[in-house]
């Protein structure tokens, strides 16, 4: 008793007795407020029924357009949902057209049907139509006059047209183009390794092209199998026919 009433003293003398007033009324305040009841408890949580709500209920439902996020009515991915509607001016030109006929023959006046092969008018049998034969050209053609053959063998003069090849189609060494101002023009296969009078596009080294004039003799070189063949072209002249 006597360590507390030295401390009691000892805070009045040095004016610190509100001070120590305020922790003893706290002390008791304290626990006090701490083992008060409170006013009314918490609603207990269900948390196994929240749990089977949310999961027998679907995310989305199908049958309720209103069910999900994604509302309105079901699309099929695969049906054309966008159809043009046929115009007026498309179905004005089918009415006129009238009803399709056979592509064998024509309708004549008389109801029969006029064969395009040998068939009978005015109600005879139908044929098969042979169509309108091509134009043919009356005008004039002009053709290249040319030798050639193997340099060591028997060179033929032939006459040629412009797709012509030389020598033969399963063999072809020259293909004729036409004629140009640079002179009769000829498509030179890579096998071969032109030499002569001809003038050779792009150069003389790669060949593709060669412009030949009248009087003009080429000589080719073709390496093969066998060996190297030199074949040899003349170009006489052009002459136009027809």
């Amino acid at each position: 008793m006597s360590a507390v009433r030295g401390v009691i003293s000892e805070l009045v003398e040095r004016r610190l007795w509100p001070l120590a007033v305020l922790l003893v009324a706290a002390a008791i305040a304290i626990p006090v407020l701490l083992v008060k009841p409170a006013s009314h408890a918490p609603a207990p949580i269900n948390v196994a029924g929240a749990a089977g709500s949310a999961l027998t209920r679907p995310a989305v439902n199908i049958a309720d357009s209103a069910g999900g996020p994604v509302v309105g009515a079901r699309k099929n991915p695969f049906r054309q949902q966008h159809v043009p509607k046929a115009t007026a001016s498309t179905t004005g030109a089918a009415n006129q057209l009238g009803p399709a006929t056979p592509s064998g023959g024509s309708t004549s006046s008389g109801g029969g049907t006029t064969s395009g092969a040998g068939g009978t008018g005015g109600g005879g049998s139908s044929g098969v139509s042979t169509g309108t034969p091509p134009p043919t050209s009356s005008g004039p053609t002009t053709v290249l006059e040319v030798r050639f053959g193997p340099a060591d063998g028997h060179r033929t003069t032939r006459e040629i047209a412009a797709g012509s090849p030389l020598p033969s189609a399963t063999n072809p060494l020259l293909i004729y183009l036409g004629q140009t101002k640079h002179g009769a023009a000829f498509l030179v296969s890579s096998d071969a390794q032109p030499q002569g009078d001809g003038q050779c596009e792009p150069d003389k080294s790669i060949c593709s092209t060669l412009y030949m004039k009248s009087g003009d003799t080429e000589s080719f070189d073709v390496t093969g199998p066998a060996g190297t063949v030199q074949y040899q072209l003349d170009v006489l002249r052009v002459t136009t026919k027809g």
